[in-house]
């Protein structure tokens, strides 16, 4: 089935930390001065329901579309908006249906005279109960007349498009819980949802910072969702907002008031999270506050805030959490379970005969010359006994059931009826996958569809209803390298998130780096369900010890960074009075702007590996299009250059690649050479055991 789940975390328990309970609520505002709310803009929330066009074949075909309400909504004006188009070819009675939870609110027809068509569907009554609530679209095309007419030609089809949307009014959350988190804060790039920070905020309330707005924006899925200002900034307030920092770090009288009001318990080893609403006496907004005695104790908790199995259980208005979450140390595993991909347990029958899209990041470890497995866990629809008399081809084929997973676009077929049982009737089968599906990718598509679960005989009218189920636990199996990855920027963002390995993100000390700029990186860095190991240190601080312990990323040249400047000989980059040397590495100095390399770490004996980020003039430099660049390119390289006219430009072509085939191929060249090598050994034991011979003979023939 396809399905599009809209983010959403629920209450799973509580786990003994200090919160206000519901039933003890606090209805308080908190008034705020010098700072203007408006939330005019904050009318609707337009939520996607795909990412990709969707086509429903004819004759019949459905999907469905979830959306979840976090409390029981007052306003009447919300609605299902889905634009489609269709066949020209379609004639009556061609419809398209849609069912919320199962009741049909509308039903339309769909003809050849006008090919597009925006339905608005409006939500009442039980559908703006809180809680989950299932959507179902449902197509029926026709494009003949007769009796025994195929209809399931090419030529019969609708299509949802990517603008279709639900328009779910954000109002006020009446109940203040923390419970109401993530959800009451995912924002738009019209309208973000935004983090103040302290004016002078530490390097770690910083990254305590990054890190829960790289999480917001992920959930909200879309760019500039989120945006950091710091406390000076703000002027007005068009959407929900978080507060993050120690409370002695906060400077402006706004915020100042805001603490006399909160009044938050505040004590050592600690961090209170409070959930609160703003009020200027006209408009309203949701806030949450993250607040410490010290960055530090902030900074160990902020987990609270990004880990999702932690975040399930958090609950009441307010709670301070003196222990520090203890998560388990996750390593990169050869075995990633389709639930790891976002799909859970599914049913494919005749009217969903195909599944979205899903999509996995591939693990920096993987060995790309072995193939991987998928094994898949099935039950499906009783299939008729085998016939011992002979039977037509079109009935043979009538009955056969195939399930096809598409891998990269590449298809794996398994025919159903030759499947065998293994226990309570569920059905293993393994896939081998050719290792070249996934050479050349950073990611993994997989998808499912279907072949004989729709009876294509127009002259037959059968209730019969054929199903196949597949199970979440099924899962790849992923080979692991052993040996060492060459460095290059197409593996980026890894080695920089894997698992178990803490990275050390160095910003100079001497000039300032935007903080959106950073969250935009925060945010690419950000990769399945890896843990936030980043830590943010200032280069005049950063110790010896750290270096060798870390992966490295280097936000500036040796111009600004006196780590890199001690070592400048050994930089894969070369330097003159600071700036980078760009001409002996085959770019125009004069048309660069910013420059990218990585290599091994200089301080860890090639056990980590060191990427630097600067400008052409050797200063700090996060370059938003240089970041799209290294997420996508599959070019082996080394270093990347962004020029003043926008273009990417490597140094791909002047690095000598050792291609695995070529590493086989010496592999068997070397098996060759030790072949002759023995061979001539025997032989020339062989020729002198032969002379030796010759001469006793000869002796004794003489005597």
């Amino acid at each position: 089935m396809r399905s599009l789940f809209i983010t959403a975390f629920t209450l799973l328990g509580i786990m003994g930390w200090q919160t206000l309970s519901a039933d003890a609520q606090i209805t308080r505002q908190l008034h705020v001065t010098e700072i203007e709310l408006d939330t005019n803009k904050n009318t609707s929330n337009n939520q996607p329901i795909t990412n990709q066009p969707i086509e429903l074949n004819g004759p019949e075909q459905e999907t469905s579309f979830y959306y979840e309400l976090q409390e029981d909504q007052k306003r009447t004006d919300q609605a299902l908006v889905l634009n489609l188009s269709h066949s020209e070819l379609l004639i009556a009675p061609s419809s398209v249906s849609v069912r919320i939870d199962g009741k049909t609110l509308l039903s339309k027809s769909l003809t050849g005279e006008k090919m597009t068509k925006k339905l608005v569907i409006p939500l009442e009554e039980e559908a703006l109960k809180k809680g989950f609530h299932e959507v179902t679209v449902s197509y029926y095309g026709v494009v003949k007349e007769g009796i025994c007419v195929e209809q399931g030609t090419t030529g019969n089809w609708m299509t949802i498009h990517i603008d279709s949307y639900f328009n779910l009014e954000r109002e006020l959350l009446e109940k203040r819980s923390l419970k109401n988190y993530p959800d009451a804060f995912t924002g738009s790039e019209k309208n973000p949802i935004t983090i103040i920070l302290p004016e002078n905020a530490s390097t770690a309330t910083l990254n305590s910072g990054l890190k829960v707005g790289a999480f917001l924006s992920k959930v909200g899925n879309e760019d500039k969702s989120v945006r950091i200002l710091r406390e000076s900034e703000v002027r007005k307030i068009t959407n929900n907002v978080l507060f993050l920092g120690s409370e002695d770090e906060f400077i402006s009288s706004f915020m100042k008031d805001l603490f006399q009001q909160t009044k938050f318990p505040l004590t050592d080893d600690a961090t209170t999270f409070s959930f609160e609403i703003l009020t200027d006496g006209k408009h309203e907004v949701n806030a949450l506050f993250a607040i410490a005695n010290s960055p530090e104790e902030l900074e160990n908790r902020v987990s609270i805030l990004t880990e999702p199995r932690l975040i399930e259980q958090l609950s009441g208005e307010q709670l301070v959490l003196s222990t520090i979450p203890t998560l388990p140390v996750a390593q990169d595993t050869q075995i990633v379970s389709l639930k790891h991909f976002g799909l859970s347990n599914m049913t494919l029958d005749s009217l969903n005969r195909e599944s979205q899209q899903f999509f996995y990041h591939l693990p920096y470890t993987l060995d790309k010359e072995q193939s991987p497995i998928l094994e898949l866990h099935l039950k499906h629809t009783a299939l008729a006994p085998d016939k011992k008399e002979e039977i037509a081809t079109e009935e043979l084929l009538e009955g056969d059931i195939e399930l096809i997973a598409w891998i990269n676009k590449v298809p794996h077929s398994i025919n159903i009826q030759q499947l065998k049982e293994e226990r309570n009737g569920v059905y293993t089968v393994q896939l081998p996958i050719d290792h070249n599906t996934l050479k050349d990718n950073r990611t993994i598509s997989l998808q499912f569809t279907t072949s004989g679960l729709l009876t294509r005989n127009p002259c037959i009218t059968t209730d019969q209803s054929r199903w196949l189920y597949i199970e979440e636990d099924s899962f790849f199996i992923l080979p692991k390298a052993e040996k060492q990855k060459k460095h290059s920027i197409a593996e980026f963002p890894f080695p920089f998130v894997d698992q178990g390995e803490d990275i050390l993100i160095v910003l100079p000390s001497s000039e300032s780096v935007d903080d959106n700029e950073l969250l935009y990186l925060y945010e690419k860095l950000l990769v399945n369900t890896r843990s936030m190991n980043w830590q943010l240190v200032l280069a005049d601080e950063v110790s010896e010890d750290s270096l060798k312990k870390h992966q490295l990323l280097f936000i500036g040249g040796p111009n600004v960074q006196p780590a890199l400047q001690k070592q400048v000989s050994e930089l894969l980059v070369s330097h003159e009075k600071g700036k980078p040397d760009l001409a002996s590495a085959g770019f125009l100095p004069e048309t660069v702007e910013t420059v990218n390399w990585i290599q091994p770490s200089v301080w860890s004996e090639k056990k980590h590996t060191m990427m630097v980020w600067e400008n052409v003039d050797g200063g700090a430099s996060i370059d938003r299009k240089v970041i799209e660049f290294l997420s996508t390119t599959e070019e082996f390289a080394t270093m990347v250059v962004k020029s003043e006219n926008g273009k990417m430009y490597t140094n791909a072509s002047t690095i000598q690649l050792e291609s695995p085939s070529s590493e086989v191929k010496s592999d068997r060249v070397e098996e060759q050479l030790s072949g002759v090598w023995i061979g001539g050994l025997v032989a020339l034991l062989i020729i002198s055991l032969s002379g030796i011979i010759y001469i006793i003979r000869k002796r004794r023939l003489n005597i």
